[in-house]
């Protein structure tokens, strides 16, 4: 039978780890990352920050992520991502982008307020599930 701590404890690194979500990465090769919204609405739901966020339109009118040699770290609805290349073999440099204003210098952009307001409430009702599901749990065991 499981003690009620070692219980606990996992019910509290389950809940830290599901809170915080998000895909982070540090390679030392390209990276790459395709969606099939337009680089555009990407943008508008999104907010940014790192030096290398090269974004291309695919054929099919999608976007392409591209990152070599720096650090892109959207959020958003599209994507929640913090990559970071390393790549610098031949002097490797983030590749050409469509929008320049994501590629080359450091930035910081602002998603519009509904995509904030919108991520809140998820927050709040995610918490409030994972709070349950916790209760719920060690419940179980007592």
């Amino acid at each position: 039978m499981w003690s009620k701590v070692w219980l606990f404890q996992l019910v509290v690194v389950v809940m830290a780890t599901l809170s915080h979500c998000e895909n982070i990465r540090v390679e030392n090769y390209e990276l790459s990352e395709s969606n099939a919204n337009s680089c555009e609405v990407i943008i508008a739901a999104s907010r940014f920050d790192g030096d290398c966020c090269s974004m291309n339109t695919t054929q099919a009118n999608g976007c392409v992520l591209n990152i070599v040699n720096g650090r892109c770290k959207i959020s958003g609805q599209y994507w929640t991502l913090d990559w970071t290349s390393t790549y610098s073999a031949g002097g490797a440099k983030c590749p050409p982008s469509e929008y320049p204003e994501f590629a080359s210098a450091a930035y910081v952009t602002e998603a519009p307020a509904t995509a904030d307001e919108g991520s809140g409430a998820f927050e709040v009702v995610g918490t409030a599930a994972l709070s349950v599901l916790a209760i719920g749990l060690v419940s179980l065991v007592m």
